[in-house]
C-alpha cells in the first residue's frame, strides 16, 4: 500500500471511531404534559383550561455517571370561561430554554441540576376583541435541584422532583416540580 492509501484508511477508522464514540455518549429524553381542568378568574367566572407541552432534551455522557446538555420545553393553554353568558377564550403559548447536569449513583437514583430561562404568560382580566382574553408575558430564570429514579436500558422512563431555588416568595405557586419522562440510552 502507498503512504497515501495508509493515511486515508487509518482517518476513515478514526472518524468512523469517533462518529460511534458520539453516538455512545449522547442519550435523549423528554415528557409530554397534557392538563386541564375546571379554572375560575374570579368568583363570577367560571371556565375550564386544556394544556399540552413538550419537553426535549439531550445529555452528553462525560463518563458513566455524569451527563450534561439542552433542554427545551414548550406549552399551549387554552381556556373558556363564562362571564354572565358571555365565553371569553385564552390562548398562549409559553416556552423555555436551559442546561442540566446529572449525576447517577445507585445505578438508579440521579441527581439533576438545571437552570433555564421560561417566558410564561398571565390573565390581565382585560376582555379584548373577539371575546379574547388579554395575556401579558414574564421571563423568569429558574435554579432547578433535586433526586430521580430511572431504572436503566436502552429504552426508559424516569421519575424526578426538583426544587426551584429562585422561586419568587410572594407567590402561590409551589417550588416544586415533578417531572416523569422517557429516556433513549441513559
Amino acid at each position: 500500500q502507498s503512504k497515501i492509501t495508509k493515511k486515508t484508511t487509518k482517518s476513515k477508522a478514526k472518524t468512523e471511531k469517533n462518529t460511534i464514540n458520539l453516538k455512545e455518549r449522547l442519550w435523549y429524553g423528554g415528557s409530554i404534559n397534557l392538563g386541564g381542568g375546571s379554572y375560575s378568574l374570579d368568583q363570577f367566572t367560571p371556565g375550564n383550561i386544556f394544556i399540552i407541552g413538550l419537553s426535549p432534551m439531550v445529555g452528553y455522557k462525560f463518563n458513566k455517571y455524569l451527563s450534561a446538555g439542552p433542554r427545551i420545553g414548550w406549552e399551549y393553554n387554552y381556556g373558556r370561561f363564562n362571564y354572565q353568558g358571555t365565553i371569553l377564550k385564552y390562548s398562549a403559548a409559553d416556552y423555555s430554554f436551559g442546561v442540566f447536569g446529572r449525576l447517577k449513583f445507585l445505578n438508579v437514583i440521579f441527581l439533576h441540576a438545571e437552570f433555564n430561562r421560561s417566558s410564561s404568560t398571565y390573565l390581565t382580566n382585560i376582555v379584548l376583541a373577539n371575546n379574547k382574553l388579554e395575556t401579558n408575558r414574564v421571563w423568569d430564570n429558574h435554579l432547578l435541584a433535586g433526586l430521580g429514579y430511572n431504572p436503566g436500558g436502552i429504552l426508559s422512563y424516569d421519575l424526578y422532583l426538583l426544587w426551584d431555588f429562585l422561586a419568587p416568595k410572594n407567590t402561590t405557586n409551589l417550588p416544586v416540580q415533578i417531572r416523569g419522562g422517557l429516556t433513549y440510552n441513559f
